[in-house]
C-alpha cells in the first residue's frame, strides 16, 4: 500500500484519494471527479479571501477564474489533466489556512480559528513539504499585526499535532520509513544531481512563498489606506 505511494509529496494525497475511491468506486473517472471538487472549492475559497481582502467583486470573481485557466490540473493538453495532484491538494489547505489567519484578526475566537490554520498547515505539509514555509509567513504576518509572536503559538500547535499524530500512524502502520526515503531522503540526494531538478525545487519554494506573502502583502496595503482614509474623514 505504501510503497511508491508517496512520490517525494506525502501520505496526503493518497489517503484522500484511497478514501474518496473507496466511498465511490475505483476508477479514472472518480479521481478526476474529486479533482473537480478540489478545484471547485479552490475557487471558492480564494473568492472568499479576495472577499476577506477588500478587494473588489470583480476582481475577486476573475482572479480564482484566471487561476483555474492557467493552472496545470485543468490543462486539458496535459497527460495528467484532472488528476489528484498534491500541488492542488495542498494549495486549497494553505488556502484554508490563510483565511482562517485573517479572519481570526479581532476575532474572540481567535485561538481556536488559528488552531485550526495550523491544522490546515500541518495536513498541506504531509501532502507537499515545501508547505511549512507558510508558517514562516504567518509568522512573520502575525508578529508585524500584534507584535507578539506568542499569538502564533495555536498555529504551533495544530501543526504539530497533524504532523505527530500522522506520522505515529505510519510508523505502526508500517510505511513511515517509506515515507523518509521517498519524502526526504530521496529529494535531499536526488535534486543536487538532477541539476535542472534542483532549479525546480527552488521554484517551488518560490511558488509556495508567493501567495500568501502576495495576500499577506495586500492585507497591509489595504489596512494602510483604510486607516489613512479614516484619518482623514476625521
Amino acid at each position: 500500500v505504501h510503497s511508491g505511494g508517496f512520490s517525494q509529496y506525502g501520505p496526503v494525497t493518497p489517503w484522500l484519494a484511497g478514501f474518496f475511491l473507496n466511498l465511490t468506486s475505483i476508477s479514472v473517472l472518480n479521481l478526476r471527479l474529486l479533482s473537480a471538487i478540489l478545484i471547485f472549492l479552490t475557487y471558492i475559497i480564494l473568492e472568499k479571501l479576495m472577499i476577506k481582502l477588500k478587494f473588489s467583486w470583480k476582481t475577486s470573481q476573475l482572479l480564482p477564474v484566471f487561476w483555474i485557466l492557467v493552472n496545470h490540473v485543468t490543462t486539458t493538453t496535459f497527460d495528467g489533466a484532472f488528476f489528484v495532484w498534491p500541488s492542488l491538494v495542498s494549495t486549497l489547505l494553505l488556502l484554508f489556512s490563510l483565511f482562517l489567519s485573517i479572519h481570526s484578526i479581532d476575532s474572540p475566537r481567535q485561538k481556536i480559528l488559528l488552531l485550526f490554520a495550523g491544522i490546515f498547515i500541518g495536513f498541506a505539509f504531509l501532502t507537499r513539504i515545501q508547505s511549512i514555509l507558510t508558517f514562516a509567513i504567518l509568522l512573520l504576518f502575525y508578529f508585524v499585526v500584534f507584535k507578539k509572536v506568542r499569538e502564533t503559538y495555536p498555529i504551533l500547535l495544530g501543526i504539530v499535532l497533524v504532523i505527530a499524530l500522522s506520522y505515529f500512524y505510519l510508523y505502526f502502520s508500517g510505511g513511515f520509513w517509506e515515507y523518509f526515503v521517498q519524502v526526504i531522503q530521496w529529494p535531499a540526494t536526488a535534486y543536487p544531481s538532477l541539476g535542472s531538478g534542483n532549479n525546480y525545487n527552488r521554484f517551488q519554494f518560490v511558488l509556495y512563498i508567493s501567495l500568501p506573502a502576495a495576500c499577506v502583502l495586500s492585507f497591509f496595503i489595504l489596512r494602510k489606506i483604510s486607516s489613512r482614509a479614516t484619518s482623514i474623514q476625521r
